[in-house]
Order: C-alpha cells, then structure tokens, then sequence
C-alpha cells in the first residue's frame, strides 16, 4: 500500500506554509514550476537528469546533502516544514482542477458537472515519485517512509493549516481560471472554453461535500478503536481471497498443458475453498462498513471502495504507532474545516 493518500491531508494542511511565503508564485506558473525544487544555491545549476533522479526517488547527491541538513534543523526551518515544496502545492492544485468535469464539457457524458477525484487517486499520483516532497533518502521506500515520519505529527498539521489554509483555497481557484475545457462551437467544431465563477463554485461544493465525507471516515476510524480487528479481520478474508484465486489460476493452466485426471480433484477443492474465501471477506466487507457508518454521526457519501480503501491505509499507518491516531483525527478536523472554506468560497463566487 503506498503512503501517499496522506497527501490528501499533508497537501491541504502542511503544504501551505511555503506556499503563500515563496515569491515563485507571483510570478508565471511556468517559471515557478522550473523552480519547482530549487533552493537559492541549486537554482540554474541543476540539470534535467538531476531533476528527473529526484522525482524518482534518487536524489542529487546536493540535495541529499541539503535535506541532511533540514533534517538536522538548521537553515532556521524545522525538518518537518521542509519536506513540502511549492512545486507539491502546484501540482496538487493542477491535479484537483483537472479531475473537475463540467456538464457542458465534452468529456463529460454526463448531465451534471463531476470531480472525480479520490484517496487511491492522490495516492497513485506521488506514491511512487514524491513530486514536490523533500526527503534525504535515496530509496524510494525509506523516502515514503521518511516523510511519512516528518509530516505525521498534529502539531505540524494543525499550525500549517492555521496558517496557510486559505492559499491552497486561492490556488485552486487560480488553476481553475487558467484550465479551459474543450466544448461543441455553433458549427461543430471543437474548441476551448474557460471556465466560469459559477463553474469554479460547482467545483469547489464538489470538493466540500468530498472533503467533508473523507472527513467523517477519517474521524470515525480514528475515534472508535473497536474498528480495527474489523478492518484487520476484512485484509485477512482479502489476502486469502487473492491467494486462492492465484492457486486456481495456476491449477487451470495446468490443465490447459494437459493432466486433466490428475489435477481435476486439486482444481475442485480450490474451487471451494476459493468461494469460502470469497463469502468470507463479503461478510468481512459489510461488517466493516456498516459498523463503520452506524459509528458515524452523519451519512457517508462514499463508494464502498473508497471507504475501504482508507480504512485499510489509516489502519497499516497505525500498526506498531499509537501515537498517529491523534495524527489521523487531526487531519479529519482539518479536512473539515477546509471543505467549509470551500463552501464558503463558493458561495462567494456566485455572489451570495
């Protein structure tokens, strides 16, 4: 499971400390992002390879050293506020915009505007390069885990986000003016079309009323300790599941190469027990949800998939760590708050 979902609430939360202080963003997006992840001393001497070694994980024996650095607090800055870059607020800006479809869009089919966004989504995203996060490590694995380690304290999330919540707000609203969409002209033709206040509001109550689910998982998994051996009982039926479906396969190729009498009985008993496995983590599945949203105080808006997915990566955060789950109700609160923003944002865009 990768450990970036929890850009999800580093992103609107601890990133926004460098955001609004970097005089990058006055200037043009572009040059603010060929800045992206340059100190004062590395601007205009780092080269593309250097920069494409950083994105995947490897990074520039400078950088390495400047982040040692950050680690050990110098420079003035905690090493928790270091790893998020603005080139980390950017992309997450223009990710969220892009994820936004208006009716009148033709990539939507749809007849209502949709933002089709989520935690897999997010996680996927930088799980695997860390765009705009420093970090010292060289390994891709011990650099997740290192930022995890930096950003997963309530005390950094909660003073970033008092700080800085409103420029990721800001942000988002920018992109948003500069991404138009392609639209049907008069005579058939494609063309652009930017996107109005109106659309831009719809975008944001899209990203409350989300924000404000994700929320209510996050709170309710981090208050009711008693969801854990479910969510530990849905992985269990979930791994079994997985693994007698490779068995069967397996055995079905077999077969295909021939030795049909010696490998039917084989193919039969993993046939049942792979549909035990398979009525084991659905019993498992509803179990965990609903117990998950009767402890809830308000109605979850959420695939199933999603909710289990963040079930299962709040739940490996806290294995061996306690101490997270604070972290994890922190980042809920935030969450919260800033789907009001937004709402509030909305409304001030449509002129109420």
């Amino acid at each position: 499971m990768g450990i970036i979902a929890l850009a999800l609430l580093v992103a609107l939360a601890a990133a926004w400390f460098l955001f609004s202080q970097n005089d990058e963003f006055s200037a043009s997006r572009q040059r603010g992002q060929e800045k992206e992840q340059l100190s004062p001393r590395e601007e205009g001497t780092e080269n593309e390879t250097a920069a494409r070694e950083r994105r995947s994980g490897r990074n520039a024996s400078k950088n390495r050293t400047q982040d040692k650095h950050q680690a050990n607090g110098t420079n003035g800055t905690p090493q928790e506020q270091r790893v998020v870059t603005p080139a980390f607020v950017l992309d997450l800006a223009d990710f969220v915009v892009s994820s936004y479809h208006p009716e009148w869009g033709l990539d939507n089919p749809r007849e209502e505007g949709t933002l089709r966004i989520s935690v897999r989504a997010i996680n996927a995203r930088y799980g695997t390069e860390l765009t705009g996060l420093r970090h010292a490590s060289s390994v891709l694995q011990e650099a997740r885990q290192e930022v995890l380690a930096r950003l997963l304290k309530p005390r950094i999330l909660e003073s970033a986000y008092d700080r800085y919540s409103d420029s990721f707000v800001q942000a988002l609203i920018r992109a948003a003016r500069e991404s138009p969409r392609r639209v049907e002209g008069p005579e058939g033709e494609e063309r652009e079309k930017e996107l109005s206040d109106g659309d831009i509001a719809k975008m944001l109550r899209l990203g409350s009323s989300y924000l404000q689910n994700v929320s209510t998982v996050f709170t309710t998994l981090g208050e009711n300790r008693e969801l854990n051996p479910l969510i530990a009982d849905y992985l269990e039926s979930d791994n079994k599941a997985v693994h007698f479906n490779y068995k069967l396969s397996q055995i079905e190729e077999k077969l295909r190469e021939g030795n049909a009498e010696e490998l039917q009985e084989g193919r039969e008993k993993i046939v049942r027990r792979y549909s035990q496995a398979i009525a084991a983590r659905e019993d498992a599945r509803q179990m965990l949800v609903q117990r998950l949203r009767k402890r809830a105080e308000e109605r979850i808006e959420l695939d199933v998939a999603e909710i289990l997915y963040i079930a299962e990566w709040v739940h490996r955060r806290l294995q061996g760590d306690a101490g997270r789950r604070s972290s994890i109700m922190k980042g809920g609160e935030m969450l919260r708050d800033l789907g009001d923003k937004l709402d509030r944002r909305a409304r001030s865009l449509e002129g109420d």
